[in-house]
């Protein structure tokens, strides 16, 4: 059995971890302006998650399939499905990037709806000269 270690696998295990947090905005405690950014953010979320785990597939079949992949110059099953595969996580690329910066511009967008309260400032805060 193949396992992704190392640096490849700390990178898609934070990734996907990091992605799975914003699903935290599929709760109905989480309220948006709209509709289609509610959808947005769901859709974005949703890719940022699922991103990484399909190049760690990727990467995980490019190289349990190191010995079977270019014989004799032909295409068979086995090199058309890493071909396939490549290109599928090469896409995914874009789209991965592309969520990551509608996320940000919705959660900086969003701050402008913020409930009144969701400002103000607390009181341990000023515990903290810094702070204030």
């Amino acid at each position: 059995m193949l396992l992704v270690t190392g640096w490849p696998g700390f990178f898609f295990t934070t990734a996907t971890i990091l992605g799975a947090m914003h699903c935290i905005g599929w709760s109905d405690n989480v309220s948006f302006s709209s509709f289609l950014i509610q959808g947005l953010w769901r859709f974005s979320s949703a890719v940022i998650t699922a991103s990484p785990m399909l190049w760690a597939c990727n990467y995980v079949l490019y190289h349990a399939t190191d010995n079977y992949r270019y014989e004799k110059g032909s295409m068979n099953v086995c090199t058309f499905t890493v071909f396939a595969f490549e290109h599928i996580a090469a896409c995914s690329l874009f789209f991965y990037f592309f969520c990551r910066i509608t996320i940000a511009v919705i959660a900086i967008k969003e701050l402008g709806y913020a409930p009144q309260g969701a400002l103000a400032s607390i009181k341990w805060a000023s515990l903290f000269p810094h702070i204030h």
